[in-house]
């Protein structure tokens, strides 16, 4: 649901797997004032951690994952500064 409707603002949004929808929190702007998705970096990684991996792996896979994403249209990761570990 989320996904479609970043979509229907940018077309050429870049996306992670349906999912982590329940990631999204919300949209951005990139340099263009394009729309891009905000995923949650704790939320991406508590549904990578759903799945059976300990949460330390799960953190490890989430930045080697997020790294391979870049450019004008990749999402941004927020984290509030109270979870960063």
């Amino acid at each position: 649901m989320n996904e479609d409707l970043i979509l229907e603002l940018n077309s050429q949004a870049e996306l992670l797997d349906s999912g982590f929808d329940d990631a999204i929190v919300g949209v951005g702007f990139n340099a263009n004032k394009d729309v891009i998705a905000i995923y949650s970096r704790t939320g991406c990684i508590d549904i990578i951690s759903s799945q059976g991996i300990e949460k330390i792996d799960a953190t490890e896979l989430f930045n080697r994952m997020a790294s391979q994403l870049y450019g004008v249209h990749a999402p941004m990761f927020m984290a509030l500064l109270w979870e960063l570990d």
